[in-house]
């Protein structure tokens, strides 16, 4: 039993006596690690960034994004501009956001179109439209003629 209380009161150690003198007596010295100041520049540029980022996701707010059905619509209605005709717009007139008035030339529509084939189209289709009316104002006054003769 005394040789259990001894085992008790003597604290143990981990390793032995000898291996410890020698780890406190080394023969070349203590190892060195040489660090150069660029690294510690870069650690102090990078710590600010990471810092800058966190401030920036603390303070800083964001939109929220939803989505949704329906139509927007200006808060003073919405006015649909039809052409009499097809065409393509040569020149605007009026700004966004100008008041206009009733009557008022907003768009200068062109309805030109050439073809490299038969040179301008919409000219060639209006002189053949010409062509065809006087025809059919000839027709209709030689119809009336000979009902008149009857």
């Amino acid at each position: 039993m005394d040789n259990e209380k001894k085992k008790q009161q003597v604290p143990r150690q981990l390793f032995r006596s000898e291996a410890l003198n020698h780890a406190y007596n080394r023969a070349y010295g203590n190892i060195v690690l040489a660090k150069p100041t660029s690294f510690a520049w870069l650690t102090c540029f990078f710590t600010v960034i990471t810092l800058i980022i966190i401030l920036f996701l603390l303070t800083f707010s964001y939109t929220r994004k939803a989505q949704v059905t329906g139509v927007l619509l200006p808060t003073l209605g919405l006015i649909r501009v039809i052409p009499p005709q097809d065409g393509l717009v040569s020149e605007v007139l009026v700004k966004e956001g100008e008041s206009v008035h009733a009557g008022q030339i907003l768009f200068v529509i062109s309805n030109e179109h050439a073809s490299e084939a038969n040179g301008e189209v919409i000219k060639t289709i209006t002189s053949l439209l010409q062509a065809r009316r006087s025809s059919l104002a000839n027709d209709q006054e030689l119809i009336r003629l000979q009902a008149n003769q009857n």
